[in-house]
């Protein structure tokens, strides 16, 4: 009940944070009707080399951007919850310090264990009422964003609380708390993010604004955004976790199924098994790192494992692997490297005649800016789900120039294994139909 009021708190006081959203919950990339004077090209390019989790295409019910901004009521909302999962916890550990009998402190630990697990199903519950919500169009992207960051704070001091209750189990002798308490901080690890923090760290004041590429389902979402030079992104999809397995795969065999899912972070990158892991979790977390990348990824035991959530942070200064589409018109000279639905797009301007970088602002299919070009004339943004034109738009005194490039999203590699997912439909993924996807 206390989550639902939170919830019904951080509804009230949206209206200011969504009013400042560019664009709007409602600005999903649209493609634009009529042509420009000189028309664009549209191209199809091959794979991204990266490995990514995506959503299967029917599921997925919205699709949108969004940008939300500090705003001083959403995070009072978010430092509240804090302390008061902090409190809690401090309560806890003075009532520990209380007891002197060891049984009463093992039943105190014990119940207190429930009571974070109890407490974890229902982050996992608001989750995916929030997803269902927007997925219907009842609230909007923005709202959602710090829907999950909210869920992504409790889960964060809720873990700290089962650390500090795996530390008093191990001083009582003859009392193991430790198998339970790695498999709640897993299960709680799985309700953070790397985005979830950046949306918090927004609303706080702490970071600049970002444009947030976001897609919902039932029981999955995407979201995905850059920041600081680097692409990030965050991918969950419940539907990959099997009710009722046939198996269950062990430690052993994880570095095997990243292999089998993620390739070429594998071939590039050195894996490791992340902290905390425990064979009575349903759950196995694996990690590779490179020097320009890092994943997590979360692995459900069940039958032959099954990557479920991951993480991606990618460094975003070298030219992309995608064969760029190219437009030439009123002296500037327009490349764009197409990417996956969600994927980190480059998009980069130059003068035709001088070969020199142009600033300019760039605009994505609707009239909404999206960003402008840097000194080098680079833009990078988050790739839409459905074709996309491109344009960037020179302002001088006394005439503006203006260059178009019609772009469709590179075909994703899927990280699937064999049994998941064919190539054929990891294609069609990406050439459903735009308008089967609802965007409010």
């Amino acid at each position: 009940m206390k989550l639902l009021v939170g919830f019904l708190t951080v509804t009230l006081v949206l209206s200011s944070v969504a009013g400042a959203a560019v664009p709007a919950d409602g600005g999903a990339v649209h493609r634009v009707d009529g042509a420009p004077d000189s028309p664009p090209r549209s191209i199809s390019t091959p794979p991204n080399e990266t490995n990514v989790l995506m959503l299967d295409a029917d599921a997925v019910n919205r699709t949108n951007y969004s940008q939300p901004r500090a705003n001083l009521s959403a995070a009072l909302v978010l430092r509240n919850e804090r302390l008061d999962n902090r409190f809690g916890t401090l309560r806890t550990e003075e009532e520990l310090g209380e007891i002197d009998d060891e049984q009463r402190r093992k039943a105190h630990i014990q119940r207190t264990m429930t009571e974070v697990e109890i407490r974890t199903d229902e982050l996992r519950s608001a989750e995916r009422e929030a997803l269902r919500r927007h997925g219907e169009g009842e609230i909007g992207t923005t709202e959602l964003l710090i829907r999950l960051a909210r869920i992504d704070a409790a889960a964060d001091q809720l873990a700290a609380n089962v650390t500090s209750l795996q530390r008093a189990g191990a001083d009582i002798e003859d009392f193991d708390v430790d198998r339970r308490s790695k498999v709640a901080r897993i299960e709680l690890r799985t309700l953070r993010g790397p985005v979830r923090d950046e949306v918090g760290d927004v609303i706080r004041g702490d970071a600049p604004a970002t444009r947030i590429y976001v897609e919902t389902a039932d029981d999955g979402f995407v979201i995905s955004t850059i920041t600081d030079d680097e692409y990030v992104r965050e991918a969950y999809d419940g539907t990959r976790r099997p009710d009722d397995p046939n198996r269950r795969i062990d430690i052993d065999e994880l570095e095997a199924v990243m292999e089998e899912h993620y390739p070429s972070f594998m071939d590039r990158g050195s894996f490791r098994t992340s902290s905390p892991q425990s064979q009575s979790s349903d759950v196995f977390i694996g990690e590779v790192s490179s020097r320009r990348t890092h994943l997590t990824a979360f692995v459900d035991r069940g039958d032959s494992g099954t990557v479920f959530k991951e993480e991606q942070r990618v460094a975003l200064n070298r030219t992309p692997e995608a064969e760029p589409v190219s437009e030439t018109q009123d002296g500037l000279d327009l490349e764009v490297y197409p990417s996956y639905p969600g994927g980190p797009m480059k998009i980069q301007l130059n003068d035709s005649e001088t070969g020199d970088p142009v600033r300019a602002n760039v605009t994505a299919s609707s009239a909404d800016v999206i960003g402008r070009t840097n000194e080098a004339g680079s833009l990078w943004v988050v790739a839409p789900r459905e074709n996309v034109t491109i344009r960037a738009i020179k302002i001088a005194p006394g005439i503006n120039s203006v260059v178009s490039a019609e772009v469709t999203p590179a075909v994703p590699r899927e990280a699937t294994n064999e049994s998941e997912n064919g190539s054929d439909d990891a294609e069609e993924a990406v050439r459903v139909s735009p308008s089967t996807i609802r965007r409010r």
